[in-house]
């Protein structure tokens, strides 16, 4: 063989290589999506101890947005808002041993979800919310929301 025959066969398997490595690169680049970013609600939905609950058909005026939550140390956190931009931000977690609803202060009162507590204090109104399949569900929003839109906002509550 040739020193021109071997050159010419080193250069072409060198070329055939080169396009192959550049063709993988495009095809791989090509082919590959973005990641799809979870939500924390979706993260929480597959790895929680307790069943996670959203709201749905929320009143009128207020406003759930799934890209503004948080789950972190087995506890789900979002807010709901309404037009006047006051915010109810809502807490899951599975119930904890020592807590029930006798324990509850406040009033009282029966949902569809279970038995419910609220309480305000000088700027907050909290309410609390047992489960009957025992999640704790806290609901935290300014004093001036008027009980009833927690009552509508928790009746909203569906388990995913």
């Amino acid at each position: 063989m040739t020193k021109k025959a071997l050159l010419w066969i080193i250069v072409s398997i060198s070329v055939i290589c080169l396009s192959s490595f550049i063709l993988f690169s495009i095809i791989k680049t090509g082919n590959s999506d973005p990641p799809i970013e979870q939500s924390a609600i979706q993260i929480a939905h597959q790895s929680a101890d307790f069943n996670i609950y959203i709201p749905q058909n929320l009143p009128k005026n207020y406003k759930f947005n799934e890209t503004l939550s948080s789950y972190s140390n087995n506890v789900l956190t979002y807010t709901v808002i309404d037009n006047k931009n006051q915010t109810i931000t809502i807490t899951q977690q599975e119930k904890p041993e020592q807590i029930d609803t006798e324990s509850f202060s406040g009033l009282r009162f029966d949902t569809e979800l279970g038995k419910a507590s609220s309480l305000s204090d000088n700027n907050t109104l909290s309410t609390a919310l047992i489960t009957k399949d025992n999640v704790l569900i806290l609901l935290t929003a300014q004093k001036t929301t008027n009980l009833d839109s927690i009552k509508a906002v928790i009746n909203s509550l569906q388990k995913l």
